[in-house]
């Protein structure tokens, strides 16, 4: 009888509030105002005495019957007003922007305290108001004093990042400078000296950075060792090989060129080379050297499928194609050609033009011997020179005897069809010399194998029949 009474209380004594707000263990009765018109009518027919009187105090029980220390040791913004009857929010009702907050006129728990106050610590005005609270203390005019370990440790952390935007702005010039060697394609034997060059004309950063004229620079690192610049290198290709990639990805068609022959230590090797069309112009690039341990036409199309695979290379845009003119490339049946046309039906292709120029010569020579005398006598002219460095010297003396220009002979080599154009003008062009040089070594030490190789010089067949016919067109 006495909750209801209670719940439809409308105000509350000032003196009966403060002292719920002000005692340490709240008396189990509070005093209200209490009309007649608003006591419950069985209220009513049970007691007498209130119908007399229309404004009586009852007492009425504590409503705040559970504890609420454990939730305000957990959310330290949570109090209980007295005032406003209900817990609030120390920090909404401060910094809040706005006043629609349960949390800032004062209210009550409910059936689950937890959840509300969750509820209420990830909403959106209680986060603004912890943000306003945070950089109002942050910003306070109070000077700190600080220790020396504090200041040590401050300059320390200054001079680190100093450190690391010097050496940043350092690694970003390097990574410039060797992106424009590799773009424009020059050969580069050392690093060092090249930097040196480019310090020198001018910029600040990169001569102080190397002469470390402050005393903080004393044991700075250069960056530029071999390893260093040979990892900078490598990432400066990929980057480069990327941009290249995507070109031949967006390209409608392109046509591939592959080529095999072997290094010095006899490593079978297959270079690939690719033209496509881009910004209105056609591109050539180099895409790669495979290493190959067969060279027959199954190796070489499997070694192709993986490499453009990896690539990211669609084989089927490769519309054309240029091999040179071997059974293995070109054959009918089974040869590269063949196997690559089974990816790509409508595919053209062109076997290599300078090839079968080469091979025309070839068997050319089996039929005229006097070709073959000639082929033999390039070559053993430039043998004579080429492993001999003493007879190397003896024909340099004689050139600068002369007062020409010192030139070394060219070899004639099979697989090289132009040298043998070149390996005659060189040979004619020092005609004189390579006969004196002879007759100095001749005189010297008797040598019946450089006697030989003077007289096939001087046989008329030879000079009439090949070397000068061969001179009557000219080898730009």
């Amino acid at each position: 009888m006495f909750k209801q009474a209670a719940l439809s209380a409308e105000t509350v004594t000032a003196d009966e509030t403060a002292s719920t707000c002000t005692s340490e263990k709240l008396p189990s009765t509070v005093s209200v105002s209490y009309r007649d018109d608003d006591v419950p009518s069985g209220f009513k027919s049970s007691s007498n005495e209130y119908k007399s009187d229309s404004h009586t105090v009852v007492p009425v029980p504590d409503q705040r019957l559970f504890s609420s220390n454990k939730y305000e040791l957990k959310y330290d913004w949570l109090y209980y007003s007295g005032a406003k009857v209900g817990y609030c929010c120390k920090l909404c009702e401060l910094f809040s922007a706005t006043d629609d907050n349960v949390f800032i006129n004062g209210t009550g728990l409910g059936d689950h305290p937890t959840r509300k106050l969750e509820s209420h610590l990830n909403g959106k005005s209680h986060k603004n108001s912890l943000a306003k609270y945070v950089l109002v203390n942050t910003s306070s005019t109070k000077k700190v004093k600080k220790t020396v370990a504090d200041m040590l440790t401050e300059s320390s952390m200054i001079k680190r990042e100093n450190d690391i935007e010097r050496n940043r702005a350092y690694i970003s010039s390097l990574i410039k400078i060797l992106y424009f060697i590799v773009s424009q394609r020059w050969a580069l034997d050392s690093f060092q000296p090249m930097l040196d060059f480019i310090a020198g004309l001018g910029p600040t950063s990169l001569s102080e950075y190397l002469n470390g004229s402050d005393s903080e620079q004393s044991s700075v690192l250069k960056y530029s060792s071999s390893t260093t610049v040979t990892d900078l290198l490598t990432a400066t290709s990929y980057v480069i090989e990327n941009q290249l990639l995507e070109k031949l990805r967006k390209a409608p068609y392109y046509a591939l060129l592959a080529d095999e022959s072997s290094d010095e230590a006899h490593k079978e090797q297959f270079a690939i080379l690719v033209r496509f069309p881009h910004d209105t112009r056609v591109t050539d690039q180099f895409l790669g050297i495979i290493h190959v341990e067969r060279t027959d036409a199954a190796s070489l199309m499997k070694s192709l499928e993986v490499f453009l695979l990896a690539k990211g290379v669609e084989i089927k845009k490769a519309l054309f194609v240029g091999f040179d003119g071997c059974n293995t490339m070109s054959g009918e049946n089974k040869g590269l050609q063949r196997r690559f046309r089974h990816h790509v039906p409508y595919q053209l292709y062109l076997n290599c033009r300078n090839h079968k120029l080469a091979l025309c010569v070839k068997h050319l020579m089996l039929s005229f011997p006097v070709l073959q005398d000639v082929d033999s006598l390039l070559l053993s002219v430039w043998k004579l020179f080429h492993y001999s460095p003493q007879k190397y010297v003896i024909f340099m003396d004689v050139q600068k005897a002369y007062g020409l220009k010192n030139l070394k002979m060219i070899r004639a080599a099979a697989t090289r069809w132009l040298s043998h154009g070149r390996a005659c003008r060189r040979l004619i062009e020092r005609y004189v010399q390579v006969l004196d040089a002879l007759d100095e070594m001749i005189d010297r030490k008797h040598d019946p194998e450089i006697d030989g190789l003077r007289n096939m010089l001087c046989s008329k067949g030879i000079l009439r029949y090949s070397v000068l016919d061969i001179m009557e067109f000219p080898i730009e």
